[in-house]
């Protein structure tokens, strides 16, 4: 009989992920003194060493996980269309070179100049965004000028959260507030349908039956238009949420692989 002990062992990313997180646990509960079951960096550091991790790769791993506390919660988001349509914001992150400064001035040059927003506040290392008002701004997003598609210009606001981290490395995080969206697209999906519904129900009833079977006609029509508008809306606002946040995936790949340049600001 083998011993397991002595077996080769082939392991996916998955799997090593989850070794190093349960050594890190059973390092934790051997820890004693009044520092047990914390680690201080050169701890963290040194464990990084005994697995194979290069020390500055750790290093900008504890940089993303100080940075990602600095971000701000999302805004708590209660309410019926929540339920029925889906969540009213969307997210995208990314750890990508460069310094703060730098990484602030090429999203900000890109924003005003491609993406026809206009910020509407700035203070250090966040700034909020809205869509550019005027008839100039209106003709661009309408005739998707220059091939752009606005994805974001459509949102209510857009956040950006840019942290420095060690190594000349910053994390940006976008948030974009598409509750508008949601309140036009799911919402008016299931007013409208509800309507409808309810409408064509009556005027059936009324034309074959009583009033009080008209009324309960009305209300199963309702319902059924109530149900189908929720279902339409749904799809429809999730899939426009989907486009939003790959357009801010984009916007952050563009910037990880170093592509995204100051734009000159385009005129019709």
């Amino acid at each position: 009989m083998n011993d397991a002990s002595n077996l080769p062992v082939q392991l996916n990313r998955s799997e090593l992920d989850r070794i190093i997180r349960r050594a890190a646990e059973l390092q934790f509960q051997e820890s004693a003194g009044d520092d047990a079951g914390t680690l201080s960096e050169d701890e963290i550091l040194k464990i990084g060493k005994e697995v194979g991790l290069e020390a500055s790769h750790v290093r900008r791993a504890l940089g993303e996980l100080r940075a990602e506390a600095l971000v701000p919660q999302l805004p708590p988001d209660v309410g019926p269309l929540k339920r029925l349509v889906g969540p009213g914001r969307v997210r995208a992150e990314r750890v990508v070179p460069g310094d703060v400064d730098e990484v602030e001035e090429l999203i900000v040059s890109w924003l005003s100049g491609v993406e026809s927003l206009d910020a509407v506040r700035r203070r250090a290392g966040v700034s909020l965004w809205e869509p550019a008002e005027g008839v100039v701004a209106q003709i661009r997003r309408g005739l998707k000028w220059g091939g752009q598609r606005y994805e974001l210009a459509e949102a209510k606001q857009v956040e950006v959260s840019v942290q420095s981290l060690e190594d000349g490395f910053s994390l940006v995080t976008i948030t974009v507030d598409l509750r508008n969206v949601r309140i036009e697209q799911g919402g008016g999906a299931i007013f409208g349908f509800t309507l409808g519904g309810a409408g064509a129900a009556v005027g059936l009833s009324l034309a074959f039956l009583t009033p009080a079977a008209a009324i309960a006609g009305g209300i199963v029509g309702a319902s059924l238009g109530g149900a189908g508008g929720m279902a339409i809306g749904r799809s429809t606002y999730q899939q426009k949420s989907e486009r939003v946040r790959l357009a801010a995936e984009g916007l952050l790949d563009r910037l990880e692989r170093g592509e995204l340049v100051k734009p000159t600001k385009r005129r019709i």
